[in-house]
């Protein structure tokens, strides 16, 4: 629960099962077919096969349970780490003291704030940012005063594991998100859109709106769309719209891609999705040399076709925050654009080495600096592994 923020429903069920099953069953017959296999190949090939039919089995039936209770089979409390630490601790405590002080009775009373939740600190913040760190993909959720959106929901590897169940609800979750007011996909690659079903069940009153690829039951996200929430104006200044054709594949996709402009007062977000530098450019152009961004997440993980020195340098960014997976076979972000975003004096932040990334925006100016997942919350195994970042945050 410490680790990973939620506690599965499930566990109690699925362990009351598989530890005598795998204990009892499965692992004797294994070693007794790789003994068997010594004597009578045939014989330990039967066996092998019994024990292998027996885990498949019982995987399946964890494998319904989970999809019969779906989102509701995961419980994220709205716990801040520190606080659910601190009374973890003094839980242990408790149970360890001599039996005669009889402290054992306040066991039950302490123990309900980790049910109800321990929240941190509340932000006063007029837009809240939070980079996801999804891997290979990208995610972004925006939160104003009463109103929520997520930017893209990750990638998916296979039907049965994306990042938007692993990664993005438990962690909305415990950020205390209970709705979201809309989801936008930049665009419908699997990288940035992969886990949108998951998101979906999760949130279901949430309004849904694309980039290139989403078919004609998403709505299209298109250049001029402007709403308001609270003190912060949302703007997509391209989209679908913008591409001549309806190529669906390669670099259409990307450069179909949703780009939000977030405005809260002098201060602003900008998200351009996968666009390529020729949009980029385009972009640069039409603004006359008024796009400005506060920060500014790197167009297509930092792919070098994309940040070049037109939108970079129009734009202006303190912070630009790259969304790629560790050691991807991509090479995001890519050292030129790295070299770019120096030349200019842009401070950068990546995803894998800093996990999830936030920001604080007032209409004046960025509350704090932003704020690292793996510096802030940081576990023993990793104490020094990220010294270097986390000295200047």
């Amino acid at each position: 629960m410490i680790l990973v923020q939620s506690v599965s429903l499930v566990a109690p069920v699925v362990n009351l099962v598989a530890i005598p099953v795998v204990g009892f069953i499965i692992t004797p017959l294994a070693l007794l077919g790789m003994l068997a296999m010594i004597v009578e190949p045939a014989m330990a090939q039967a066996i092998l096969g019994i024990a292998a039919s027996m885990l498949s089995l019982m995987l399946n039936l964890f494998s319904f349970l989970s999809s019969a209770l779906g989102q509701s089979s995961q419980w994220t409390p709205a716990i801040h780490q520190t606080g659910m630490i601190s009374f973890l601790l003094l839980l242990c405590l408790i149970l360890l003291l001599p039996a005669q002080l009889r402290l054992y009775h306040l066991f039950v009373p302490l123990s309900l704030p980790l049910l109800i939740g321990i929240r941190g600190q509340q932000s006063h913040a007029a837009l809240r940012l939070d980079v996801f760190d999804v891997g290979q993909g990208l995610a972004v959720l925006l939160r104003t005063a009463n109103h929520s959106i997520l930017y893209d929901r990750g990638p998916a590897y296979g039907e049965d594991y994306n990042l938007g169940q692993a990664v993005i609800v438990p962690a909305a979750r415990s950020l205390g998100v209970s709705r979201l007011d809309r989801v936008m996909v930049c665009h419908f690659d699997s990288d940035h859109s992969g886990g949108l079903r998951s998101i979906l069940t999760a949130f279901p009153d949430a309004e849904v709106s694309g980039g290139r690829g989403g078919g004609t039951d998403i709505e299209a996200c298109v250049a001029g769309q402007h709403w308001r929430w609270d003190e912060v104006e949302f703007t997509v200044l391209h989209g679908v719209s913008e591409e001549p054709d309806s190529q669906t594949q390669g670099a259409s996709l990307n450069d179909g891609s949703c780009v939000l402009l977030v405005n809260i007062g002098v201060q602003s977000v900008l998200l351009p999705g996968g666009i390529s530098s020729e949009i980029e450019r385009k972009l640069a152009t039409i603004s006359g040399g008024h796009l400005r961004a506060n920060v500014l997440i790197a167009a297509h993980h930092g792919s070098d076709t994309s940040s070049g020195y037109p939108l970079l340098k129009t734009t202006s960014p303190q912070y630009g925050i790259f969304s790629a997976g560790y050691r991807n076979g991509f090479g995001h972000p890519h050292q030129r654009v790295l070299s770019r975003f120096s030349s200019l004096d842009i401070s950068t932040l990546a995803s894998f080495e800093a996990g999830m990334i936030s920001f604080e925006l007032t209409g004046s100016g960025i509350v704090s600096p932003p704020e690292a997942y793996r510096c802030s919350n940081r576990h023993y195994w990793s104490w020094s592994g990220n010294r270097e970042l986390c000295r200047y945050l």
